[in-house]
């Protein structure tokens, strides 16, 4: 089940949500390390200087809603806008090969103090913007400032980021609301590290403008149509500050398009006959016939043949996002002190109505729907068994051995139509003339996402429960989160180099004497116990048992609210024809010069670093 709505919307690019919302990294990276990388998949050498220059064509799913949605620290991108994103803009630091750290950027360093809610971070010097201004910590505070003053934005930040300050021209401190002892991930993996220009995408209609290695030439050259299609074209920027490991310029094509095909099976026929030279694609039946087009068993994380190659994050160094319904638990609307929910999505017409009983707000009906649902068929017929079963957050196995460190078995409802039939019949007699019955949001002229609710639909029937599709585009999916006019949702998120970057998904805080959700916890759901683990988890020192049993614990009690029912994770695959190069690879430049030198990861969240790939 492909989708695009993941940890990147708003604030990142680690996560993909499908329906959905983007907002942080997923793909590849047991493939990328540093050893033995020139016989790695879409992993190659520096090009001779006849194999530069050219045009790049790649297959994505989706567009933004508007240009202003492109907009630097202010946009809303999903984790199709971060692949284009990255072309444009710099983030301040990349996360590391192996994904246990974060290597330099646009900053050089990330410094916290004794309470680690201070971080000075000190910023490279003779970076310049697509106009020729240059790059320092004004235009950090800046894009601080204009992110958290948005009306969406700044309240997605909020519960993390309590101020940016200029310490010095190429020093800022940054002061974050919790103990966080991995916070420059952020900065490396949310749409907040992104620098753009001041002006960029003003109100007046100006252009995206970043330090990044692409550039938009004229507004003309973005052909955006809100209804699915359009494609956009990128110039490289003759100027861009990062050379490659040799001190060569960089990007090494000339021009960069992007194609927005929604259908992940069409991205692929694309590919085939020649439209694209690339593809990102999450979808499970889609990545199965690619694996299989192109030669190798399944469960391979790459591949190749004379005429196309591919790579996978099923195995990588960083939690890949999760397939799941997401479902709108109400816990905002007086949950926690006595009130009754209220609001549901009329099945006949897809309208939210306010004053219907919302049937997913009670718990005992969401564990009956995790009960009726057998992960494991669906993982095989709707995913082709890409990825694996999931259960929770963290993935059970890592290329077939039992994972270590944050995964412990949650305690997730085990499949039982008995059981879960039990649990319907009690809230029917307990809600006499009122429908067992909600609506589940799907992704418009998506065949995965139709297939996938297809198979929702009949379990659901099977425990006694109705359930409607309400097809949207990827726009009004996304909106109908934001809004929480929604009963349920394909989805597809989370995961990350950290636990930590799934905190703005899931807080909730004490307010006016109850429980209150934070504006990007979009399931709503508002539980203490959920909130004091995730906070004792970013205190922690990363791989600590304190860490881990923190995070196992948020793990658990997610097993019992089940503000999502969990299916498999997702696969995020990048193939291109054979003769596309880099892909899998990106060089971060150091701390004391601009050449790439430390191994970057790449391609992460189904978006790659593009100033290394070329064509020959």
């Amino acid at each position: 089940m492909e989708n695009t709505f993941s940890r990147r919307s708003f604030l990142t690019h680690s996560a993909a949500a499908a329906g959905g919302i983007a907002m942080a990294g997923t793909v590849v990276d047991s493939l990328v390390s540093a050893a033995g990388a020139a016989t790695e998949v879409g992993v190659d050498s520096i090009p001779t200087s006849g194999q530069k220059g050219g045009t790049l064509r790649v297959g994505i799913g989706s567009e933004v809603p508007s240009k202003l949605h492109f907009s630097g620290a202010q946009g809303k991108l999903d984790s199709n806008g971060f692949c284009v994103a990255n072309a444009v803009y710099d983030p301040l630091f990349l996360s590391s090969a192996d994904a246990k750290t974060w290597l330099p950027h646009l900053a050089l360093s990330a410094v916290p103090d004794s309470t680690k809610k201070q971080w000075t971070i000190t910023l490279r010097q003779g970076v310049t913007f697509h106009n020729g201004d240059a790059f320092n910590a004004d235009n950090v505070v800046a894009n601080y400032t204009a992110a958290a003053a948005d009306t969406t934005v700044g309240l997605a930040i909020s519960p993390l980021i309590a101020s940016c300050v200029k310490v010095s021209t190429y020093v800022v401190k940054y002061t974050t609301k919790m103990a966080w002892t991995t916070f420059p991930f952020q900065l490396a993996e949310q749409q907040i590290s992104f620098m753009a220009h001041g002006t960029d995408l003003d109100a007046a209609g100006g252009k995206p403008m970043g330090t990044g290695p692409f550039k938009l030439d004229t507004l003309s050259d973005w052909d955006l149509q809100t209804a699915g299609g359009g494609s956009s074209t990128w110039s490289a920027n003759p100027n861009y500050w990062k050379k490659d490991a040799n001190g060569g310029s960089l990007p090494y094509v000339d021009t960069l398009v992007f194609k927005v095909i929604v259908d992940p099976a069409a991205r692929w026929q694309a590919l085939q006959s020649n439209s694209i030279d690339i593809m990102v694609n999450a979808d499970g039946s889609t990545v199965k016939a690619v694996k299989q087009a192109v030669g190798g068993n399944i469960t391979n994380t790459s591949g190749s043949n004379s005429s196309y190659k591919w790579v996978s994050d099923e195995n990588g160094g960083r939690e890949p996002s999760i397939n799941s319904i997401i479902l709108n638990t109400n816990m905002n609307k007086g949950y926690w002190v006595g009130g009754k929910p209220k609001g549901a999505v009329n099945p006949s017409t897809g309208a939210w109505n306010a004053s219907a009983t919302p049937v997913v707000a009670d718990q005992s009906i969401r564990q009956a729907c995790a009960m009726a649902i057998n992960r494991a068929t669906y993982f095989s017929t709707v995913d082709g068994s890409i990825g694996q079963v999931s259960d929770g957050l963290y993935r059970s196995k890592i290329n077939g051995k039992t994972a270590t460190g944050l995964y412990k078995d949650p305690k997730y409802p085990k499949y039982s139509t008995a059981n879960g039939k039990k649990l319907v019949d009690a809230w029917k007699k307990a809600n006499p003339g009122v429908a067992a019955a909600f609506v589940i949001d799907i992704v418009q002229g998506n065949t995965a996402q139709q297939q996938a609710f297809t198979f929702i639909k009949n379990a659901l029937s099977a425990i006694g429960i109705t359930v409607t599709s309400r097809p949207l585009t990827q726009p009004d999916l996304i909106g109908a989160k934001i809004s929480k006019e929604y009963d349920a949702s394909t989805w597809s998120q989370f995961g990350g180099m950290v636990p930590d970057l799934n905190f703005v998904w899931f807080t909730s805080f004490q307010a006016f004497g109850k429980q209150v959700n934070g504006f990007v916890n979009f399931a709503q759901q508002c539980d203490p116990l959920i909130q004091s683990g995730m906070l004792a988890g970013m205190a922690a020192v990363p791989g600590t048992a304190a860490q881990q049993k923190a995070w196992q614990g948020v793990n658990a009690r997610m097993a019992i609210t089940v503000p999502y029912l969990w299916l498999d994770t997702t696969v995020t695959m990048f193939a291109a024809r054979a003769n596309v190069h880099n892909f899998a690879y990106a060089g971060a430049a150091t701390a004391t010069s601009n050449r790439a030198s430390s191994r970057a990861y790449s391609p992460d969240g189904g978006s790659a670093r593009w100033e290394h790939i070329y064509k020959a």
